[in-house]
């Protein structure tokens, strides 16, 4: 089994634990986050793998070590279930399928944004695949891959959460990728700090920091921003009215919960120019695909700019424009809920891994 990070192996915890119930004979190694470990052995964790587009250089190298450990691993195993990281991933699925080994792929990499031909090949390589939008099952099958949709798991996670009185909370997620930590936590805390001069004492403000970053990179930040567990975001980003966050499945969360959310995305120059020749959607968040237009502001390379930012939460504030979002955050619910998610993906699963 192999993720790459914390929110896949959230789904990962939940597919095991299904599987398990089902086949009282299976047993998990690979890699993943660290709260997997009473459940599969773990080799690499989330941190060892992680890594932005065509960046680091460096860890690079050491990536394509494990990558080569797992492979030869992957022939000794009785099948392969794989979450999203497409970039070693597939070539994981290639490869078991050389050794007659079944594939079970969960989180669809999103092919349909960007090099559209890797859908042709999935559909030798990959016998089971479990997509989270319901566009993407119609979008693989046209590929001929078996590709189902039975909800996003989100809406299972965070349906005891949703509908929680607001506060005047606002939520930091700079992301779990240290890359990503890097280039957006001292925009993240400087428009905090302008919103905070203006404001006063009408907003608290609260960092969500995932396992797989340092202490180093939170060192700087100020007294007045909470740090918050990773294992305890949902009940701060369910109470809270505004949220700055990477681009990622933190919008997807942040919109399921009605929380309004600037999106913020930058990496260096080189591979922001790369992205724009590939990419083919016009939206990077999620949501914003979703919803076929541009709900939660978007921030890209040099708008990453605390002013910018902060210009727009002020007129958004001041002009009370919000009254839309508990309507959007339901609709966004009932497009992605399925009852049972888990169940039915371990069964799904499980037909092939039999």
């Amino acid at each position: 089994m192999v993720s790459a990070e914390d929110s896949s192996s959230i789904y990962a915890l939940n597919v095991i634990r299904k599987l398990k119930s089902l086949r009282s004979d299976l047993s998990f190694f690979g890699t993943g986050s660290s709260f997997l470990e009473d459940e599969m052995e773990l080799l690499y964790t989330s941190s060892d793998l992680s890594f932005v587009g065509f960046e680091e250089p460096k860890k690079l190298i050491k990536i394509l070590k494990i990558y080569r450990r797992l492979k030869e691993l992957s022939r000794r195993s009785d099948g392969l279930i794989l979450f999203d990281y497409p970039g070693m991933n597939l070539r994981l699925a290639s490869y078991a399928k050389k050794n007659d080994k079944p594939v079970c792929y969960y989180c669809a990499p999103q092919v349909w944004a960007w090099w559209t031909g890797r859908a042709k090949r999935m559909r030798n390589i990959i016998d089971r695949l479990v997509v989270l939008f319901p566009f993407e099952e119609d979008f693989f099958r046209s590929f001929g891959v078996e590709a189902r949709f039975f909800g996003h798991p989100l809406t299972m996670i965070l349906k005891d959460y949703i509908s929680r009185e607001k506060e005047n909370f606002i939520m930091l997620l700079p992301g779990s990728r240290i890359s990503e930590v890097r280039s957006l936590i001292s925009v993240m805390v400087e428009t905090s700090r302008l919103i905070r001069n203006r404001y006063r004492d009408n907003f608290r403000f609260f960092l969500v920091r995932a396992k797989s970053v340092p202490d180093e990179f939170f060192e700087t930040v100020p007294s007045w921003i909470e740090i918050i567990p990773f294992e305890k975001r949902y009940e701060y980003m369910a109470k809270a009215r505004f949220s700055i966050s990477a681009s990622g499945t933190a919008t997807l969360e942040l919109a399921l919960l009605g929380v309004f959310t600037f999106v913020v995305y930058k990496v260096r120059s080189w591979v922001y120019w790369l992205a724009k020749k590939l990419v083919k959607v016009r939206n990077i968040s999620i949501v914003n695909i979703l919803a076929g237009s541009q709900i939660f502001p978007e921030y890209l390379q040099d708008r990453v700019h605390p002013d910018i930012i902060f210009e727009d939460f002020v007129k958004l504030y001041e002009r009370d424009r919000l009254e839309f979002m508990e309507k959007f955050s339901r609709e966004i619910f009932d497009k992605l809920y399925r009852e049972d998610h888990f169940v039915r993906v371990g069964e799904y699963f499980n037909e092939v891994l039999s």
